[in-house]
This record gives C-alpha cells, structure tokens and sequence, in this order.
C-alpha cells in the first residue's frame, strides 16, 4: 500500500485530471435538462438557456473547487498583472493559467493511460504530446497576433499551477517527515 502522502499527490493529481470532463458533462446535462424541460413546458428556448447556463456555472464551481489554490494565485497575478500592464497582461496571465490546467489535465490522464499499456502506446503518447504542444503553441500565438495577451504574462501564468504543485508536494513530504 502506498504511504498516505503519495495517495494524497495522485488523489490531488485524479482531481486536476478530471476537470476538462466535469465541465463538459456538466454543461451538456444542465443544456439536456432544459431542453426536455422546454419541450415538455412549452417554453422554448428559455428553459434550454436557463438549464445550459447552469450547467456553465456548475462546471465552473467544480473547477473551481479542484484547482482552488492554483485559481487563486493565477486570479491574483492576473488582477496585479493587470493594474500593472493593462488588460493584455491581465489576459495573459489568465490565459496561461488556463492552458497550463488542460495541458496538465492531457498529460495526467495520457501518462496514467501510457503507464497502464506499457511500452505499447509510447508512440501514441508522443504522437499526442506533440498534437497537445502544436495545440498550446497556436493558442499562444493567436492571443500574440491579436495583441490580447503579452508574452511574459503568458509565461507567468504558465508557471503557476507547477509552482503549486511542487508547494504541495514539499508540504506532503514535510508531514510524512
């Protein structure tokens, strides 16, 4: 059995990796509910709005909750990144935290999934790294092209959520001591 720490690591680390599916199951029932609620009603399309925006802000508490730390400081930086640089900055820093979350969503899940086939799906994990960096590098560069976001802000909010996973990790290890 593994010791309480490590299990406290993979349960934080199961918790992050759920979070780009509980907002889209949470969305899509919120948005089923209101549109069998309008066709039964009669109320279309009011019921199917109220039910998706539901199901919106429920994903969205959800992700909150899971990432609540990480959110956090992104949020703070960005407010400080903003009043300091403007709107750009502030996007910025919240755009990068943003990816970082589903870029270490996508990982978690494809490394448990690698590590669960063996040496099998290697390739594939590669393929799939080198699809989700093209993916994260085209996002970067569509909010550089706009002129939404400011590269350092960026990289900032990029830094974020591994700073806080290394804290939690020297707090594990600290308590184990």
């Amino acid at each position: 059995m593994a010791p309480s720490g490590e299990q406290g690591t993979w349960k934080a680390l199961g918790e992050l990796s759920s979070i780009g599916l509980t907002l889209v199951v949470a969305t899509v029932i919120g948005l089923v509910g209101g549109y069998y609620a309008d066709r039964w009603l009669g109320t279309t399309p009011w019921l199917l709005l109220l039910g998706l925006v539901l199901g919106i802000v429920a994903g969205f508490v959800n992700l909150v909750r899971s990432v609540k730390r990480a959110c956090a400081a992104v949020g703070a930086l960005a407010a400080l990144a903003g009043w300091l640089g403007g709107a750009p900055a502030g996007l910025g820093v919240l755009a990068g935290g943003a990816l970082a979350i589903v870029n270490f969503r996508w990982l978690v899940a494809r490394a448990s999934a690698a590590m669960a086939a063996g040496s099998a799906s290697a390739g594939a994990w590669l393929i799939g790294a080198g699809l989700r960096f093209a993916a994260c590098t085209l996002a970067c560069a569509l909010l550089f092209a706009t002129g939404w976001a400011y590269p350092i802000p960026l990289v900032m909010g990029f830094t974020v959520l591994p700073c806080d996973l290394i804290a939690r990790g020297l707090a594990a290890a600290r308590a184990e001591r």
